[in-house]
Protein backbone atom coordinates (compact mmCIF):
# COMPACT_ATOMS: atom_id res chain seq x y z
CA UNK A 1 0.00 0.00 0.00
CA UNK A 2 3.29 2.45 0.68
CA UNK A 3 4.56 1.34 -2.34
CA UNK A 4 1.03 2.36 -4.23
CA UNK A 5 0.48 6.00 -2.31
CA UNK A 6 4.23 6.56 -3.19
CA UNK A 7 3.48 5.73 -7.22
CA UNK A 8 0.84 7.85 -7.01
CA UNK A 9 2.48 10.63 -5.36
CA UNK A 10 5.15 10.62 -7.54
CA UNK A 11 2.50 10.54 -11.09
CA UNK A 12 0.93 13.36 -9.19
CA UNK A 13 3.95 15.67 -9.14
CA UNK A 14 4.92 14.96 -12.42
CA UNK A 15 2.25 17.29 -13.32
CA UNK A 16 3.76 20.48 -13.48
CA UNK A 17 0.41 22.03 -13.42
CA UNK A 18 -1.52 19.76 -10.96
CA UNK A 19 1.75 20.36 -8.68
CA UNK A 20 1.56 24.54 -8.61
CA UNK A 21 -1.85 24.24 -8.34
CA UNK A 22 -1.29 21.99 -4.72
CA UNK A 23 1.39 24.18 -3.85
CA UNK A 24 -1.12 27.45 -4.23
CA UNK A 25 -3.55 25.37 -2.19
CA UNK A 26 -1.21 24.89 0.67
CA UNK A 27 -0.23 28.10 0.79
CA UNK A 28 -3.87 29.41 0.86
CA UNK A 29 -4.47 27.15 4.07
CA UNK A 30 -1.64 28.26 5.54
CA UNK A 31 -2.54 31.59 5.13
CA UNK A 32 -6.54 30.95 6.22
CA UNK A 33 -4.91 29.16 9.25
CA UNK A 34 -2.08 32.27 10.18
CA UNK A 35 -4.40 34.81 9.12
CA UNK A 36 -4.30 36.38 12.34
CA UNK A 37 -0.30 36.59 12.07
CA UNK A 38 -0.67 37.51 8.31
CA UNK A 39 -2.83 40.60 8.49
CA UNK A 40 -1.70 43.82 8.94
CA UNK A 41 -4.95 45.67 10.21
CA UNK A 42 -8.14 44.65 11.91
CA UNK A 43 -10.10 43.30 8.76
CA UNK A 44 -13.37 44.87 9.67
CA UNK A 45 -12.39 48.20 11.04
CA UNK A 46 -13.27 51.20 9.45
CA UNK A 47 -10.99 54.08 8.72
CA UNK A 48 -13.08 57.09 6.79
CA UNK A 49 -9.85 59.31 6.71
CA UNK A 50 -7.91 56.36 4.73
CA UNK A 51 -10.58 55.46 1.83
CA UNK A 52 -9.00 54.33 -1.37
CA UNK A 53 -5.82 54.18 -0.40
CA UNK A 54 -4.06 52.91 -3.54
CA UNK A 55 -2.27 49.43 -3.25
CA UNK A 56 1.36 50.18 -1.41
CA UNK A 57 3.37 50.88 1.50
CA UNK A 58 0.98 50.31 4.56
CA UNK A 59 -1.93 48.91 2.45
CA UNK A 60 -0.02 46.58 -0.11
CA UNK A 61 -3.60 45.84 -1.62
CA UNK A 62 -4.96 49.26 -0.68
CA UNK A 63 -8.38 50.03 1.09
CA UNK A 64 -12.00 50.01 0.09
CA UNK A 65 -14.62 52.59 0.54
CA UNK A 66 -14.73 52.32 4.10
CA UNK A 67 -11.33 52.73 5.05
CA UNK A 68 -10.58 48.41 5.44
CA UNK A 69 -7.30 47.04 4.44
CA UNK A 70 -8.15 44.44 1.17
CA UNK A 71 -5.55 42.76 2.01
CA UNK A 72 -6.33 41.43 5.47
CA UNK A 73 -9.95 41.31 4.24
CA UNK A 74 -8.65 38.86 1.40
CA UNK A 75 -6.71 36.94 4.17
CA UNK A 76 -9.53 36.51 6.22
CA UNK A 77 -11.82 35.45 3.42
CA UNK A 78 -10.14 32.59 2.80
CA UNK A 79 -11.15 31.28 6.04
CA UNK A 80 -14.80 31.57 4.97
CA UNK A 81 -14.56 30.17 1.28
CA UNK A 82 -12.34 27.04 2.15
CA UNK A 83 -14.05 26.03 5.60
CA UNK A 84 -17.38 26.73 2.92
CA UNK A 85 -15.95 24.61 1.02
CA UNK A 86 -14.60 21.66 2.81
CA UNK A 87 -17.94 21.60 5.31
CA UNK A 88 -20.39 21.43 2.35
CA UNK A 89 -18.05 18.79 0.43
CA UNK A 90 -18.18 16.80 3.82
CA UNK A 91 -21.51 16.86 4.38
CA UNK A 92 -23.02 16.31 0.76
CA UNK A 93 -20.22 13.64 -0.01
CA UNK A 94 -21.36 11.45 2.99
CA UNK A 95 -24.68 11.21 2.60
CA UNK A 96 -24.49 11.07 -1.24
CA UNK A 97 -22.20 8.29 -0.66
CA UNK A 98 -24.31 6.38 1.90
CA UNK A 99 -27.63 7.39 -0.56
CA UNK A 100 -25.11 5.66 -3.71
CA UNK A 101 -24.26 2.44 -2.14
CA UNK A 102 -27.43 1.79 -0.83
CA UNK A 103 -29.52 2.53 -4.63
CA UNK A 104 -26.33 0.85 -6.38
CA UNK A 105 -25.70 -2.38 -4.34
CA UNK A 106 -29.17 -3.03 -3.42
CA UNK A 107 -31.28 -1.89 -6.38
CA UNK A 108 -34.75 -2.18 -6.28
CA UNK A 109 -37.80 0.36 -5.47
CA UNK A 110 -34.85 1.72 -2.83
CA UNK A 111 -33.28 2.50 -6.34
CA UNK A 112 -36.24 3.49 -7.80
CA UNK A 113 -36.79 6.22 -5.04
CA UNK A 114 -33.10 7.97 -4.74
CA UNK A 115 -32.77 7.96 -8.62
CA UNK A 116 -36.04 9.73 -8.71
CA UNK A 117 -35.26 12.31 -6.23
CA UNK A 118 -32.17 12.86 -7.45
CA UNK A 119 -34.02 13.38 -11.00
CA UNK A 120 -36.01 16.06 -9.82
CA UNK A 121 -33.45 17.77 -7.91
CA UNK A 122 -30.96 18.46 -10.91
CA UNK A 123 -34.30 19.55 -12.57
CA UNK A 124 -34.60 22.43 -10.31
CA UNK A 125 -32.13 25.39 -10.85
CA UNK A 126 -29.76 25.24 -8.23
CA UNK A 127 -29.16 29.01 -7.81
CA UNK A 128 -32.85 29.30 -7.34
CA UNK A 129 -32.87 26.68 -5.05
CA UNK A 130 -29.88 28.32 -3.03
CA UNK A 131 -32.04 31.41 -3.03
CA UNK A 132 -35.05 30.33 -1.64
CA UNK A 133 -33.41 28.02 1.01
CA UNK A 134 -30.98 30.92 2.17
CA UNK A 135 -33.98 34.10 1.79
CA UNK A 136 -36.23 31.42 4.14
CA UNK A 137 -33.29 30.46 6.39
CA UNK A 138 -31.49 33.38 6.65
CA UNK A 139 -28.06 34.47 6.03
CA UNK A 140 -25.28 32.56 8.08
CA UNK A 141 -22.26 30.37 7.26
CA UNK A 142 -24.21 27.49 8.58
CA UNK A 143 -26.86 27.69 5.97
CA UNK A 144 -24.75 28.72 3.14
CA UNK A 145 -23.24 25.13 4.07
CA UNK A 146 -26.50 23.39 3.96
CA UNK A 147 -27.92 25.18 0.87
CA UNK A 148 -24.23 23.77 -0.88
CA UNK A 149 -24.75 20.78 0.37
CA UNK A 150 -27.91 20.44 -0.94
CA UNK A 151 -26.95 21.09 -4.51
CA UNK A 152 -24.34 18.89 -4.37
CA UNK A 153 -25.36 15.59 -2.89
CA UNK A 154 -26.75 14.25 -6.17
CA UNK A 155 -23.45 14.08 -8.11
CA UNK A 156 -22.10 11.90 -5.08
CA UNK A 157 -25.12 9.48 -5.58
CA UNK A 158 -24.86 9.35 -9.30
CA UNK A 159 -21.38 8.63 -9.02
CA UNK A 160 -21.36 5.91 -6.57
CA UNK A 161 -24.16 4.49 -8.06
CA UNK A 162 -22.58 3.82 -10.76
CA UNK A 163 -19.55 1.77 -9.51
CA UNK A 164 -21.69 -0.06 -6.92
CA UNK A 165 -23.80 -1.34 -9.66
CA UNK A 166 -19.77 -2.66 -11.25
CA UNK A 167 -18.41 -3.34 -8.45
CA UNK A 168 -21.23 -5.91 -6.99
CA UNK A 169 -21.32 -7.72 -9.72
CA UNK A 170 -17.44 -9.14 -9.56
CA UNK A 171 -15.97 -12.02 -8.46
CA UNK A 172 -14.27 -10.74 -5.03
CA UNK A 173 -17.88 -9.57 -4.19
CA UNK A 174 -19.87 -13.03 -5.02
CA UNK A 175 -16.89 -14.97 -2.94
CA UNK A 176 -17.24 -12.84 0.02
CA UNK A 177 -21.24 -13.67 0.27
CA UNK A 178 -20.40 -17.75 -0.39
CA UNK A 179 -18.07 -16.83 2.73
CA UNK A 180 -20.99 -15.67 4.64
CA UNK A 181 -20.52 -12.22 4.84
CA UNK A 182 -23.37 -9.82 5.88
CA UNK A 183 -24.44 -7.41 2.95
CA UNK A 184 -23.53 -4.19 5.43
CA UNK A 185 -19.80 -6.05 5.45
CA UNK A 186 -19.81 -6.39 1.72
CA UNK A 187 -20.32 -2.85 1.44
CA UNK A 188 -18.13 -1.73 3.84
CA UNK A 189 -15.28 -4.07 3.13
CA UNK A 190 -15.41 -4.25 -0.22
CA UNK A 191 -17.71 -2.08 -2.34
CA UNK A 192 -16.71 1.08 -0.33
CA UNK A 193 -12.80 1.24 -0.86
CA UNK A 194 -13.51 0.62 -4.20
CA UNK A 195 -15.92 3.76 -5.25
CA UNK A 196 -13.92 5.69 -2.80
CA UNK A 197 -11.52 6.69 -6.03
CA UNK A 198 -14.18 8.70 -7.77
CA UNK A 199 -15.29 10.12 -4.97
CA UNK A 200 -11.95 11.81 -4.40
CA UNK A 201 -11.66 13.26 -7.31
CA UNK A 202 -15.20 14.20 -7.35
CA UNK A 203 -14.71 15.88 -4.18
CA UNK A 204 -12.21 18.48 -5.88
CA UNK A 205 -13.95 19.57 -8.16
CA UNK A 206 -17.08 20.20 -5.63
CA UNK A 207 -14.83 21.96 -3.57
CA UNK A 208 -14.50 24.74 -6.63
CA UNK A 209 -18.09 24.38 -7.02
CA UNK A 210 -19.04 25.40 -3.58
CA UNK A 211 -16.37 28.16 -2.82
CA UNK A 212 -17.67 30.36 -6.28
CA UNK A 213 -21.61 29.12 -4.91
CA UNK A 214 -20.50 30.32 -1.46
CA UNK A 215 -19.25 33.72 -3.37
CA UNK A 216 -22.08 34.06 -5.50
CA UNK A 217 -24.31 34.01 -2.46
CA UNK A 218 -22.58 36.57 -0.57
CA UNK A 219 -22.80 38.76 -3.64
CA UNK A 220 -26.03 38.34 -4.04
CA UNK A 221 -26.66 39.50 -0.16
CA UNK A 222 -27.20 35.84 1.30
CA UNK A 223 -23.71 34.80 2.19
CA UNK A 224 -22.44 34.64 5.69
CA UNK A 225 -23.50 38.02 6.49
CA UNK A 226 -22.29 41.26 5.66
CA UNK A 227 -20.29 41.57 9.57
CA UNK A 228 -18.10 38.76 8.14
CA UNK A 229 -15.14 39.22 4.96
CA UNK A 230 -15.95 37.04 2.55
CA UNK A 231 -14.87 37.14 -1.15
CA UNK A 232 -18.39 37.48 -2.61
CA UNK A 233 -18.93 40.15 -0.49
CA UNK A 234 -15.73 42.26 -1.00
CA UNK A 235 -16.98 42.01 -4.59
CA UNK A 236 -20.70 43.31 -3.92
CA UNK A 237 -19.26 46.64 -1.96
CA UNK A 238 -16.85 47.25 -4.63
CA UNK A 239 -18.78 46.92 -7.64
CA UNK A 240 -19.76 50.53 -7.35
CA UNK A 241 -16.38 51.52 -7.00
CA UNK A 242 -14.75 50.45 -9.66
CA UNK A 243 -13.55 53.77 -10.94
CA UNK A 244 -12.59 55.37 -7.94
CA UNK A 245 -10.31 51.66 -6.78
CA UNK A 246 -10.39 49.01 -9.35
CA UNK A 247 -7.86 47.39 -6.27
CA UNK A 248 -10.79 46.74 -4.23
CA UNK A 249 -12.70 44.63 -6.59
CA UNK A 250 -9.84 43.13 -8.62
CA UNK A 251 -7.89 41.59 -5.87
CA UNK A 252 -10.87 39.00 -4.24
CA UNK A 253 -11.74 38.12 -7.55
CA UNK A 254 -8.38 37.17 -8.70
CA UNK A 255 -8.20 35.14 -5.15
CA UNK A 256 -11.49 33.26 -6.43
CA UNK A 257 -10.30 32.69 -9.60
CA UNK A 258 -6.85 31.17 -8.87
CA UNK A 259 -8.14 29.03 -5.94
CA UNK A 260 -10.90 28.01 -8.40
CA UNK A 261 -8.39 27.13 -11.13
CA UNK A 262 -5.95 25.59 -8.32
CA UNK A 263 -8.81 23.31 -7.29
CA UNK A 264 -9.94 22.07 -10.77
CA UNK A 265 -6.14 21.42 -11.75
CA UNK A 266 -5.44 19.53 -8.93
CA UNK A 267 -9.13 17.69 -9.46
CA UNK A 268 -7.62 16.68 -13.02
CA UNK A 269 -4.58 15.67 -11.70
CA UNK A 270 -5.93 13.26 -9.20
CA UNK A 271 -8.03 12.25 -12.27
CA UNK A 272 -4.96 11.53 -14.49
CA UNK A 273 -3.19 9.39 -11.80
CA UNK A 274 -6.06 7.33 -10.73
CA UNK A 275 -7.29 6.28 -13.63
CA UNK A 276 -5.31 3.50 -15.60
CA UNK A 277 -6.52 4.66 -18.90
CA UNK A 278 -5.38 8.33 -18.85
CA UNK A 279 -1.97 6.38 -17.93
CA UNK A 280 1.01 7.07 -20.33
Amino acid sequence: MNSARASWWRRFLRQRLAAAGGIFLALLVVSAFFAPLLSIADPVQQNLSLRFQPPGGAHPLGTDHLGRDVWSRVVYSGRISLTVGAAAVLVAGTVGVALGLVSGFFGGRVDDLISWIATVQLAFPFLLLAIAVVAFLGPGLGNVILVLAIGGWVGYVRVTRAKALEVRERSFVEAARAAGASEARVVTRHVFPNVLTPVIVLSTFEVARAIIGEAALSFLGLGVGIATPSWGGMLAEAKDYLAEAWWASTFPGLAIMLTVLSINVVGDGLRDVFDPRLRT
